[in-house]
């Protein structure tokens, strides 16, 4: 009986590759070569991978007022972290851009004026939490509005020194009515005003002026642009080619401040109503330090870039504007 078991014994004191172990009474079983989890439930440190992704900067920041309507919800990180995510309420969709590393919420659209809203980002290393209040909204103060904007009184940066030139011989104002407004964008319509009315009308002889969609996210502040835009003027039609135009209403919406007005036209457009060829035209702006540059229709160098600013005008009010698209006038 004690033969059997010492037997019993040596094969209880056997690992699995036929070795004995000899005065080791704890009662674990050793971690094998594999680095795996050992009976005890311990775990291996080096299968722990160390967070080293750290918050560098987000947006808006916390308790921010006056956000605007379609704000940048945005946690930019020290280096990409696969875990990280956006919690918020807000309707929208979480992306990651092309640097792999800031983690943005793509709005569906645009937010509500003046309320509370929360975000919550959380990483591997922690976590951040941000609430922010959005501005008060433009669109009631301007919807349906129609501003003058002053043409005259503007500054003509390019062509440099032509402005005391042009002077009178630009129309007296540019009417743009508001006709849709909201958190992200506005809609205006263009006119040219009647040069033998004392007041801002609308010269219903020309074509109105087909601006596209802005954008208003920033509101007050407006953007037109840059779009290829065509305007009529005394039976002349011209395309102002990547036409902008910015600008920024008043606190209580009753003037457009800060405006400009950039683009390129083609010389060979308005050479017959000013007399000159389009070669010469270019010669002349050579005298004031311009030059004609490629135009984008065909790639001949016709093209003069204009910019405008300094561009105010008021509300007019009772003035409502008309699409005018095909006038009879100079036929």
């Amino acid at each position: 009986m004690y033969r059997s078991l010492g037997v019993l014994l040596f094969l209880v004191g056997c690992d699995g590759g036929g070795s004995v172990k000899l005065g080791d009474d704890s009662g674990v079983v050793s971690e094998d070569d594999t680095g795996k989890t050992d009976d005890t439930g311990k775990t291996d440190d080096s299968a722990v991978e160390e967070c080293k992704a750290t918050l560098v900067s987000f947006s808006p920041e916390d308790g921010a007022t006056n956000v605007p309507l379609v704000p940048e919800i945005a946690f930019t990180l020290s280096e990409a972290d696969s875990t990280a995510k956006i919690t918020t309420d807000i309707p929208g969709t979480q992306t990651v851009l092309d640097d792999g590393v800031t983690v943005v919420w793509q709005l569906d659209g645009a937010l509500d004026s003046q309320k509370n809203y929360s975000v919550d980002f959380a990483w591997c290393g922690g976590t951040q939490s941000l609430s922010f209040t959005t501005l008060e909204g433009f669109a009631d103060k301007v919807e349906n509005k129609a501003y003058a904007l002053e043409l005259q009184k503007a500054s003509i940066d390019q062509p440099p020194g032509v402005g005391g030139l042009l002077g009178d011989q630009l129309p007296e104002y540019i009417l743009m009515q508001v006709m849709q407004a909201d958190g992200a964008s506005i809609t205006f319509m263009g006119a040219m005003a009647d040069p033998n009315s004392n007041t801002p009308e609308q010269d219903v002889c020309m074509e109105t002026i087909p601006f596209p969609t802005a954008d208003f996210s920033a509101q007050p502040d407006f953007e037109v642009g840059p779009q290829d835009t065509t305007i009529s003027v005394s039976g002349v039609t011209v395309t102002l080619y990547a036409m902008e135009l910015t600008g920024t209403f008043a606190a209580d919406g009753s003037s457009i401040q800060d405006g400009t007005l950039a683009g390129s036209v083609d010389a060979r457009e308005v050479a017959d109503s000013v007399g000159y060829d389009a070669g010469t035209i270019c010669q002349l702006l050579g005298a004031f330090g311009a030059a004609c540059t490629a135009c984008p229709n065909d790639g001949q160098d016709y093209c003069i870039g204009l910019v405008a600013s300094k561009l105010e005008g008021d509300v007019v009010s009772g003035l409502n504007l008309v699409e005018v698209t095909n006038p009879t006038c100079f036929q």
